[in-house]
């Protein structure tokens, strides 16, 4: 038969766990404290004692109430030997207390006439304090001393005083409010409440307060600073074995407290207790359950009403961009098929945003802000052209851009920076708080992640953090994004975006990128919007400049008419292949150069044949020539 005991091994004040076998009356155990290679040491789990025959070490078994009663004897020993404060001492402190005095504690204090002269609070000259004797069983054991300002606010009027449940005759009752100190209390008194307290503060409870609260409703209504908020969790554990406990939250501002509720407030003994009713009853958390209802507190304390909403006054200039385009808050999304331009566009939005200049000639810019592009697909010789040529083009058409402004549009390759993981957002935080922009583009997001954005969650976790890291960092993000792959269902533009059923929900505008037209000029572009704070705009259809790379707005039919022709293709087959080519060299050429896809110049072929501009030679592979 074996059996595992706990020891008490008085050297290191620690329990020493050791499995035993009953050897007749006694159990035998190899011992710990030296190399025991047979069971030297013998436990007598009658007498509670063990005994090394080998080393001679020796003690008791551990009891976890052993040290427990040890303590509240010496708590008693001491407490007995406390000389009990003469009631004429008491008496002669009430008579002291000036009119002048009685005014303070009723009007700041929120403390009746009747509750002053019952708990006998008085004033000492000595000590220039107000006082508050603290009856126990009899006898006045302590006296606290108090002033609004002096530092400690509150002090035992000695040493060594005993810390007790104040005031003892509240005990009582069935309903009890468990206030942070004397003056809250007595005032929670005066209000028609039920009210005690611990002498010593919001820390030192006594094991031997428990018992007194068996089968009652306790109502904690401790100060709402993080003491208070400790201290009420910690007698909350306490009592909830015995009493049915709510920790009540006054829901006041960081350091205030009961009194505050009361008396600055002005709200009633019916509204607390309205309060208390709506409280849950206390239940002991986990670590896990204690970090979610700090974070709820947290949250909570962004929360409005209606009516304040309404008489809340905005600061003006909440947007980047005007009309609604680029908030200063949250994000924008701004996406596209590949290779339509997203990219290009980006840069001429920085470079508007870097010199307060009006974006597509009709969105005007607030302020000039400072630019953070993390891109991770493009290299920066490629970032390099794109830049040279818009600045070079505004420059042809009077926009000024001064290389103080662009110091403000900074470059950031992010080739190894995954959103998925936390390494990877403390390392986008820190670069934000390094480079300090107002607004941080990514281009594109998909490469900063490699989970699946078309799932919800992924993007929703995604979309959590960086809105964080935006709200600490007080930056905006442009996020740039793809569209799937093209489908036969049509739909619209911001359901094409790759996640953007999560994407979709959270941005504030949306920009979507595409061609005007497949059968027109790829430099032909058509943008969509969707605004959350403001009317959204119709389609613009944009030019891009091949030379300088500025998009532009244009009339409509302008793009109609800028289609490619059957006399392009025979421009091209005579100038750029000699008159003569094969169908596969040509169709490939024309497609480049005229930027339309191949099945487009098949049937430019075919038109220009038939309007005698070209012809084919004869056979399978006969080369087509100009005529």
């Amino acid at each position: 038969m074996k059996k595992t005991f706990e020891l008490w091994d008085k050297e290191t004040k620690k329990v020493v766990e050791v499995e035993a076998k009953k050897v007749g009356k006694e159990w035998k155990a190899i011992c710990p404290k030296h190399e025991d290679n047979k069971p030297s040491l013998s436990i007598n789990e009658e007498q509670s004692v063990y005994h090394c025959f080998g080393c001679q070490w020796s003690g008791h078994l551990y009891d976890p109430d052993h040290k427990r009663k040890e303590n509240n004897a010496r708590k008693l020993k001491i407490e007995s030997q406390i000389i009990p404060i003469p009631k004429s001492q008491i008496e002669s402190y009430a008579k002291a207390l000036s009119d002048e005095g009685i005014q303070f504690l009723k009007e700041i204090r929120g403390i009746t006439s009747e509750v002053i002269h019952k708990y006998k609070m008085g004033w000492c000259k000595e000590k220039q304090r107000f006082t508050i004797p603290i009856p126990w069983q009899g006898r006045y054991v302590n006296v606290r001393l108090y002033h609004p300002d002096k530092n400690p606010k509150i002090l035992p009027i000695s040493p060594g005083r005993s810390i007790q449940l104040f005031p003892e005759d509240q005990l009582k009752n069935n309903e009890i409010w468990l206030c942070e100190g004397e003056l809250d209390t007595l005032c929670a008194i005066s209000h028609g409440l039920s009210a005690i307290t611990v002498t010593g503060g919001a820390g030192s409870w006594k094991e031997e307060f428990t018992p007194l609260f068996k089968d009652k409703k306790v109502n904690i209504v401790y100060d709402c600073d993080e003491a208070g908020r400790k201290g009420a969790e910690k007698i909350a554990e306490i009592l909830s074995k015995v009493a049915e406990v709510k920790v009540v939250d006054l829901e006041l501002g960081e350091g205030e407290d009961l009194t505050n509720w009361l008396v600055d407030y002005g709200k009633t003994k019916e509204e607390l207790e309205k309060l208390a009713s709506k409280t849950p009853v206390f239940e002991k958390l986990t670590e896990a359950q204690k970090k979610i209802k700090e974070l709820a507190k947290q949250i909570k304390v962004q929360s409005i009403t209606a009516s304040d909403l309404l008489k809340k006054e905005f600061p003006s200039g909440q947007f980047w961009v005007e009309k609604g385009l680029l908030p200063k808050e949250g994000y924008i999304l701004l996406a596209g098929p590949t290779k339509e331009g997203k990219t290009t566009l980006s840069l001429q939005l920085s470079l508007h945003l870097i010199t307060k200049t009006t974006f597509l000639n009709q969105f005007p810019i607030a302020e000039e802000a400072r630019i953070l592009y993390l891109f991770a697909e493009n290299t920066l010789p490629g970032l390099q052209k794109i830049l040279q040529k818009q600045v070079n083009g505004a420059h042809q058409f009077g926009w000024q851009i001064s290389t103080k402004n662009l110091e403000n549009l900074i470059l950031q390759p992010g080739h190894h920076i995954n959103f998925d993981y936390k390494k990877g957002l403390q390392l986008i935080d820190e670069l934000i708080k390094e480079h300090g922009p107002d607004i941080v583009i990514l281009d594109p997001i998909s490469l900063f992640v490699s989970k699946d954005l078309n799932k919800l969650e992924n993007v929703t976790r995604l979309v959590n953090s960086l809105l964080d890291i935006g709200s600490k960092r007080n930056c905006t993000w442009i996020i740039i994004s793809h569209y799937r792959k093209p489908s036969e269902q049509k739909t619209e533009p911001i359901y094409q975006v790759i996640g953007s059923s999560g994407f979709g929900n959270y941005c504030e505008s949306f920009l979507g990128l595409e061609r005007y037209h497949e059968r027109r000029s790829a430099h032909y572009k058509i943008l969509h919007f969707l605004l959350r704070q403001e009317e959204t705009p119709d389609p613009i259809v944009l030019h891009r400049n091949p030379e300088t790379l500025l998009f532009e707005t244009v009339r409509e039919q302008e793009a109609i008419q800028a289609g490619a022709k059957p006399e392009d293709i025979a421009k091209i087959l005579k100038e750029k292949l000699g008159g003569k080519s094969s169908y596969t060299i040509l169709v490939s050429l024309a497609s480049k150069e005229l930027e339309v896809k191949k099945g487009r110049i098949t049937e430019l072929l075919n038109e220009a044949r038939e309007q005698g501009l070209i012809d084919k030679e004869k056979g399978r592979y006969g080369k087509w020539y100009v005529l």
